[in-house]
């Protein structure tokens, strides 16, 4: 069983297993003489894998240890971090009607309750954990963050696209594939000689692919208000995902960068499976040079399109007034609840998407991992 502290080599005191720095004197666990003491790696792992290789690229995804989710450690700041985050989104104003903006709690009665409430749920869950953590095994943290990161991401968000013209049904299949893909690529890239990781990114760029491709009787309540006010509705009906992105490319530029977008995210995440099927051999991962920015990419994929949703509308300025689902409005009140509605969207999916890869990742590392066979070590080099 694995040792649950360790000691400081300066002053003789006890510490977290997973921790940075001592809590008595401040000595600084990562630098890499009392690294070597304490038998890690500078970066803060183990000098070297389960299959006895050292891997030079180091063990961090993103400023997360391997060690750090073993322990649980990295994730009680990860959930410190996202429930402060979505507190602030929990009570910023949202506007239900495009007509006015209003406190969260005074839009129960007119928007969707659960979607509202959610924010502020998670929030205290995320706290909670950050809290007593160290009292909670990493496998409950782990757990923890990832149900509450997919219920945030998969319950919060599509029922008030309504309110910003955004998809209001939701992509089940693509909204589970990124974060399990960029799960995938965080254990492989912590743990480059895992043999099982990779079918965390394929499986992943599997439900991708299978969102896309999907027909839909009637696809634009799947894609941004843009997409409608642009394109024919003949165009958008017994359409995929795909073939909507693929019509968009070549059509007006307020659908075309948000087409371009949709299509980088299919090929990113089909790229990273297939640059996670081969195993490195050696110390260095030089296929993990490409596959990090890639996992960078599929862990915040879904914050960063609708931040790009978000600024897609700025500046948006082509009528005095539209109909919109049978009411008219004026043009810039109605941008301006498009702005205002994506930004807050943006706020509550950023902390979810970050917490449902990490969690993931984390039930890898402490529930999986443990009982899998270790990698085979590599046969040496003629």
């Amino acid at each position: 069983m694995a040792a649950t502290s360790i000691t400081c080599p300066i002053c003789d005191r006890d510490n977290a297993r997973d921790a940075r720095r001592c809590r008595s004197c401040g000595a600084d666990f990562e630098d890499p003489e009392l690294a070597a003491q304490l038998g890690r790696s500078p970066d803060g792992g183990a000098l070297a894998g389960d299959d006895g290789e050292i891997n030079l690229m180091g063990d961090r995804f993103l400023g997360v240890r391997w060690l750090g989710l073993e322990a649980g450690g990295d994730l009680r700041l990860l959930a410190l971090l996202g429930g402060l985050l979505l507190a602030v989104a929990a009570i910023l104003p949202v506007n239900v009607d495009f007509t006015s903006a209003r406190t969260m709690w005074s839009a129960l009665d007119r928007g969707p309750t659960l979607a509202l409430l959610l924010p502020a749920i998670a929030a205290a869950v995320g706290l909670a954990l950050a809290l007593v953590g160290r009292r909670l095994p990493p496998p409950v943290i782990a757990g923890g963050l990832a149900v509450a990161g997919a219920a945030v991401l998969l319950l919060a968000i599509t029922p008030l696209g309504a309110t910003c013209a955004l998809p209001e049904r939701t992509p089940w299949m693509m909204w589970l594939g990124y974060p399990l893909a960029a799960a995938g690529v965080a254990v492989r890239a912590m743990r480059p000689r895992d043999p099982h990781a990779r079918w965390l990114v394929v499986g992943g760029a599997v439900l991708v692919v299978v969102g896309m491709i999907l027909p839909h009787t009637d696809a634009r309540p799947s894609l941004p208000g843009e997409y409608v006010l642009y394109m024919r509705d003949a165009n958008l009906l017994d359409r995929s995902l795909f073939g909507a992105s693929i019509d968009g490319f070549e059509h007006n530029v307020m659908v075309r960068f948000l087409s371009i977008w949709h299509l980088l995210g299919r090929a990113a995440v089909v790229g990273a499976a297939a640059l996670s099927i081969p195993s490195p051999r050696g110390p260095w991962d030089s296929l993990g040079l490409v596959l990090r920015p890639l996992g960078f990419l599929l862990v915040f994929y879904i914050p960063l399109t609708l931040a790009l949703y978000t600024v897609n509308v700025l500046g948006w300025n082509e009528f005095e007034y539209l109909v919109w689902k049978g009411r008219a409005y004026e043009w810039d009140r109605f941008v301006d609840a498009l702005f205002a509605g994506r930004a807050r969207l943006l706020v509550v999916a950023l902390p979810a998407a970050v917490w449902m890869a990490a969690g993931l990742a984390g039930l890898w590392a402490t529930v999986v991992a443990p009982r899998l066979p270790a990698a085979a070590a590599p046969p040496p080099p003629r």
